[in-house]
C-alpha cells in the first residue's frame, strides 16, 4: 500500500509500459492484479482523488493495445 501511495508505484509502472512491453505483458498483468488484491480502495480513493483508477486504467489499456498489436 505504501508503495502505491508514497512511492508512486502505479505511475512508475505506467512509465515502464510506455517504454516497451515486449513479452512481459503477462508479468505486468500479474503485478497489477496483485496490487488490486492488496490495496485498500477506499484509502486510495481518498488519498488520490480517484487518480489511482485512471492510472491503473491507462496501464491496462497499454497492455491490451500491446496484446492486440501482437496478435
Amino acid at each position: 500500500m505504501s508503495l502505491v501511495l508514497k512511492s508512486g508505484l502505479l505511475i512508475w509502472i505506467e512509465m515502464q509500459l510506455l517504454g516497451s512491453i515486449g513479452s512481459e505483458s503477462v508479468a505486468w498483468l500479474k503485478i497489477l492484479q496483485n496490487i488490486m488484491a492488496i490495496v485498500d480502495p477506499v484509502k486510495l480513493e481518498t488519498a488520490t482523488n480517484g487518480e489511482w483508477r485512471s492510472t491503473l486504467s491507462r496501464c491496462l489499456c497499454l497492455l491490451v493495445d500491446d496484446c492486440q498489436s501482437c496478435g
